[in-house]
């Protein structure tokens, strides 16, 4: 079974947050993988990695913000 998960890496001035569908087994890799990152982003301005289940707000928020991105893309070509 698998799940929107929402995640998010920011730092002291700036955060980048995605919304991914992944199962059980992904949601653990990345899980240990925020993990390791946050435990070597000792200083306050490093990066810090979280995921946890999308909410229904989230999930639309990334829809839209794929969709900027992909139309940007496009004019910019």
């Amino acid at each position: 079974m698998s799940a929107d998960y929402y995640i998010t890496l920011s730092g002291c001035d700036d955060k980048t947050e995605i919304v991914l569908n992944l199962d059980e087994a992904q949601a653990d890799v990345l899980r240990k993988f925020a993990s390791r990152i946050n435990e070597r982003s000792g200083f306050e301005c490093q990066p810090k990695m979280k995921i946890a289940e999308a909410t229904q707000r989230q999930i639309e928020a990334d829809t839209q913000a794929v969709a900027a991105a992909a139309n940007e893309k496009e004019t910019q070509s």
